[in-house]
């Protein structure tokens, strides 16, 4: 089997779907648009969007996995919660995943 390699590019990070300046809903997230969902039915569980230019390049540093290894993503969700900064992002072969704002370091 031959998969072509995905790679993360300046120029495709207009096209990549984002949930910018607001909170993910239900519907973003069953659409594939949202990384994650957070419902706001408690307080536990209330976030607000984070604004700080969605998307972007960062490394993700998670030493505890990749070891020393970091690992380029770009970031297209985040949102405060009581517990931190919630991130979501894309990987170079566009996996998603979740970390939080510690884990991160910003590139561009």
């Amino acid at each position: 089997m031959n998969k072509k390699k995905v790679e993360l590019d300046i120029k495709n990070l207009k096209g990549i779907a984002t949930i910018k300046n607001r909170i993910a809903t239900k519907e973003d997230f069953e659409r594939g648009l949202a990384v994650f969902y957070l419902p706001q039915d408690t307080p536990e569980n209330k976030s607000t969007p984070v604004k700080f230019g969605i998307p972007f390049f960062a490394y993700l540093n998670k030493r505890r996995i990749f070891g020393k290894k970091k690992i380029l993503i770009i970031v297209i969700q985040a949102e405060k919660t009581i517990n931190g900064v919630v991130i979501g992002y894309l990987d170079k072969k566009h996996n998603k995943g979740i970390c939080s704002l510690e884990e991160i370091e910003r590139i561009s």
